[in-house]
């Protein structure tokens, strides 16, 4: 059974990295003040490519949305405990799984927007990207 390796791998690896708040993009929207969204910023990219095996990298946003009172400080320390983990995480492997090699944020961005209510949200978006090496059988 062929692995989605998007899915799989390397969006499942970062929920549990980054908490239950985590959703993927697509995934029904939970009713929270906060949450952190995952979605592709662009298709995979090969970058090496071998008899034996190929290697795929992968950009993801993680945008971070809340409607908190607390805004500018909170966002920021929000913003810097993701950093946080993911910086930790540059390679992923549990229970003999493996998920990802030189994982590094590219980017990070705060700003402010308006909901589909028009209700005010503040919003961070970080642009992460991860190696994927897959064994051909």
């Amino acid at each position: 059974m062929a692995t989605n390796i998007m899915y799989d791998r390397i969006f499942k690896g970062l929920k549990l990295i980054l908490g239950r708040r985590c959703i993927i993009e697509g995934d029904l929207e939970p009713k929270s003040s906060e949450i952190i969204k995952l979605s592709m910023e662009s298709s995979p990219e090969l970058i090496e490519n071998t008899g034996a095996s190929y290697a795929m990298l992968y950009s993801i946003n993680i945008d971070l949305i809340t409607n908190r009172a607390k805004r500018s400080k909170y966002i920021t320390q929000a913003v810097s405990n993701i950093l946080n983990s993911l910086n930790q995480n540059t390679a992923y492997n549990v229970s003999g799984a493996y998920y990802w090699h030189d994982g590094k944020v590219i980017t990070s961005e705060y700003g402010e927007a308006l909901d589909e209510d028009e209700q005010q949200l503040y919003a961070a978006r970080i642009l992460w990207t991860a190696t994927h090496t897959e064994q051909r059988s």
